[in-house]
Parts: structure tokens; C-alpha cells; sequence
């Protein structure tokens, strides 16, 4: 079953949930918390270069800026209503 969909346009935009400054850096996940309420949030930077981005969650009011190692991949978790933020493994244990 195939559905068209086309709004109007009306309405007002939501704003971003996450964004990160450095064009480069990608977000490879993002997701919830396997063992509470927190947000995982995984980033991978792609050219073999060291960057450094901010990370921000507009809508929480958080931001951290995150340097990552050529070719790095970071996983961070996020406790919103803490505002803290943990680096992680990819088993969402702290390291």
C-alpha cells in the first residue's frame, strides 16, 4: 500500500533535537539508555583527522564539547535530568 502524503505547511517547525557543530563529525546513534532514562548518543569522526564539536540538545538546554581522534568512534551517555554526561562503551558500561 503506497500513501501520499503532502502537508500544508501550516503549522510551526519544530526545532532541532541534537546538533553538532563540526560539519564532519557524524551521529551514528542516538538513542535511549538501555539501563534508565538517558540518552546514548554515539559519534564517529569520519576523516582521519582530529576534531573537536559541540554537541548540543537545544531542547534540554545542554551542551558539551567532545575531541575525537581520527577515524574515533565516542559513545556518550546523557542524563537529562542530572546534566551530566558519561563516556561510555558499546556496551553502555562507564569507563
Amino acid at each position: 500500500m503506497a500513501l501520499s502524503f503532502f502537508p500544508v505547511g501550516g503549522g510551526q517547525v519544530p526545532g532541532p533535537f541534537i546538533t553538532l557543530s563540526d560539519d564532519a563529525v557524524q551521529l551514528t546513534a542516538l538513542k535511549k539508555a538501555e539501563d534508565s532514562d538517558g540518552l546514548i548518543l554515539r559519534l564517529f569522526e569520519p576523516t582521519g583527522q582530529a576534531r573537536t564539536t559541540l554537541v548540543s540538545l537545544p531542547w534540554a538546554g545542554l551542551q558539551k564539547e567532545v575531541a575525537l581522534r581520527g577515524f574515533e568512534v565516542r559513545t556518550l551517555r546523557v542524563d537529562v535530568e542530572q546534566r551530566t554526561w558519561t563516556d561510555v562503551n558499546l556496551m553502555e558500561e562507564e569507563i
